[in-house]
């Protein structure tokens, strides 16, 4: 007999004893209310819990949440969080991108930076990942090493700004721009021959995950900067990219792009021909005393449902005469049919664009399957990561939050699933080689379905389906939690299993619900439910603060672990929830739930929103009651 039988026999034992001795159960800590209603005992036992990453397996509907992204938000899976330094070869690093490949596995792209003081690249790496912890440094994708320019001098050629994408037909494709410093800023218009052909866009193929590379090709020749591939909706592979034109712009000059119809095996314009010019505007240097081109380091979508694209963008809104610069972040968007209108002389966009979204640079936007939009930048205040939620067709944005714990520079995105987001970028320690490359997965809550089903109330999980719409928290300690709903004819019920490797019962978790009110406010129809690991604390309604209420709820909790040893590594605790619909005001067929688990330990609270804030507008809807 192992120890976790051993365990459990003595629990029921345990239990089987209180229940005839009459011993009243230990309460837990008030966290709100006037005091524990209920006196109950989790039942300990062997438990099993479905991995949020396992849950949501429904089909997915696309642009199902386009009319209500503002009630979306992204929770930090606090476990997720990797951190690659010298150790994983990762020295000087610049610019990552993480891409998940078609076979489910990992790929991670950086350069190194030239020197201490030069952020441009030199070399550019990537590494494997089975499963986003694990990683084997590959090497480098592009190598700097020396190059005859047209010029016939000898220097280094450095690859920088390195980037992917997967094929429809599952390869994946990497992209980089390569220069030499040297010729870069002699570069000249229109002359073929001129320096400006020492520089370009170059991509190779992999057909086997990452292993191995063929196909190497120049796709395009000039002073290009930060390629971005994606598809359009006629399904043509796009590259864009910031054109420099060092001559006309006394740094980038907006944003141009060359087309592939055959997913990358020729491209057009050809490579030393001028690419498609699309998106650029205006602005002025008081240094100069003269108009410059902007719009740079493009990063665009295929929005759903749509054959328009939209994509974020560094702007450069001014420069002083002291050579100070300001940068914004624009989202910028394509013809609505998608098709460019190629960009002559002198003429900047006429497309739609949204300008100043935040100050800052670096951009980078995704978009979900069910409508939200993503867009990041790096914030000039604070130089961390920070995103807003946007709308489906990225034309209006939430609330802004900072993302991954450091500061650095130059991060990405990557949409791993239907719910669930990665973040990456450089953790920079200025001057020294220790900075690194940090990634993070980061969840999408937003508005669920029940689920029709009648739960028996027993403490367990068995008949809850990883089909099921779930929601996660899980980012201001090292405890986390699932939530799941179903509801039949009488009842709502929850499903929540939190997993916490140091139990105790000074532990909590909440769930507070409401009817969807006008206002946006807490009224007198809404309620609490305080709950930890042995069952159900109290019930009550709000009345300018909570107060207790009798009530027909029911919670059945279960255990994993062993209280009394806190260096144990416990499991977590499981809380099967019935609310009776008498309970809560669902005349409406949905109601907004806010949750909060606490960990007394870090005395940390996570939330699905601030649950001192009495506006529920940030709630999410449960719906199909």
């Amino acid at each position: 007999m192992n120890m976790r039988t051993v365990s459990m026999v003595l629990a029921l034992i345990l239990s089987a004893f209180t229940l005839f001795s009459g011993v009243s159960c230990e309460k837990g800590p008030d966290s709100g209310g006037s005091g524990d209603q209920h006196s109950s005992k989790g039942e300990k036992r062997e438990l099993t819990f479905t991995p949020f990453m396992e849950l949501n397996q429904c089909d997915v509907t696309v642009n199902s949440h386009a009319q209500d992204y503002l009630r979306s938000s992204l929770k930090y899976m606090k476990e997720s969080f990797v951190e690659l330094g010298i150790s994983n070869s990762v020295q000087y690093p610049k610019y990552a991108r993480v891409r998940r490949l078609s076979d489910g596995s990992y790929m991670l792209i950086w350069h190194n930076a030239a020197n201490h003081w030069d952020n441009n690249g030199a070399t550019v790496h990537y590494a494997l990942s089975p499963d986003l912890k694990d990683w084997t440094y590959m090497g480098p994708l592009w190598e700097a090493h020396n190059d005859k320019s047209l010029n016939g001098r000898t220097y280094k050629k450095r690859y920088t700004n390195g980037n992917a994408i997967v094929l429809k037909n599952g390869d994946v494709m990497a992209v980089a721009f390569f220069w030499i410093k040297e010729t870069y800023e002699k570069a000249t218009n229109p002359d073929p021959y001129s320096t400006r052909h020492d520089h370009g866009i170059i991509t190779k193929i992999s057909s086997d995950y990452g292993k191995t590379w063929h196909d190497e090709k120049i796709i395009s020749r000039g002073t290009h900067w930060e390629p971005h591939l994606m598809y359009n909706a006629d399904g043509e592979l796009h590259c864009y990219f910031s054109e420099g034109r060092p001559w006309i712009s006394g740094s980038n000059s907006g944003t141009s792009m060359v087309l592939s119809k055959d997913g990358g095996k020729t491209w057009e314009p050809s490579p030393t021909a001028d690419p498609y010019r699309v998106m650029r505007k205006k602005w002025h240097s008081d240094k100069d005393n003269a108009d410059f081109y902007t719009y740079q380091m493009p990063v665009g979508v295929l929005l759903n449902n749509s054959s328009q694209m939209a994509f974020a963008m560094e702007t450069v809104d001014s420069r002083d005469v002291n050579n100070n610069q300001t940068y914004s972040l624009s989202v910028v968007f394509s013809p609505e049919d998608g098709k460019w209108n190629n960009l002559q002389g002198d003429e900047v966009s006429t497309t739609k664009a949204i300008e100043k979204i935040a100050s800052g640079g670096g951009p980078y936007l995704v978009q979900f399957p069910s409508g939200e939009t993503v867009v990041s930048y790096s914030n000039t205040k604070d130089y961390m990561m920070h995103t807003m939620i946007g709308s489906a067709k990225a034309d209006d944005f939430g609330s802004d939050r900072a993302m991954l714990p450091y500061k650095g520079s130059w991060g990405g995105m990557e949409v791993e699933s239907p719910r669930s987001l990665l973040c990456v970028r450089t953790n920079t320690v200025a001057g020294t080689e220790n900075s690194t490359i940090v990634i993070g997965r980061y969840i999408l809550n937003h508005n669920i379905t029940a689920a029709e089903r009648t739960v028996v109330m027993d403490g367990m999980n068995s008949e809850w389906k990883n089909t099921d719409e779930a929601l996660y928290l899980g980012e201001a300690s090292d405890v986390s939690a699932t939530i799941r709903c179903s509801q039949d004819k009488q009842n709502i019920y929850f499903l929540i299993e939190v997993r916490d490797k140091v139990l105790s019962t000074s532990d909590s978790f909440s769930l507070l619900l409401s009817p969807k009110l006008e206002g946006d406010r807490l009224g007198s129809a809404a309620r609490r439910i305080r709950m930890n690991m042995n069952g159900l604390k109290s019930t009550d309604r709000y009345s300018g603060g909570w107060h207790d209420m009798a009530s027909d709820v029911v919670v059945k909790a279960s255990y994993d672990g062993d209280i009394a040893n806190v260096k144990d590594d416990d499991y977590g605790y499981l809380l099967e929830v019935q609310v009776p619909r008498s309970f809560v005001d669902v005349s409406s067929g949905e109601i907004l739930m806010n949750a909060s688990l606490f960990d007394a330990r870090a005395s940390q609270e996570d939330a699905i929103c601030n649950t001192a804030d009495v506006n529920t507008r940030r709630w999410i809807a449960i719906k199909g009651l």
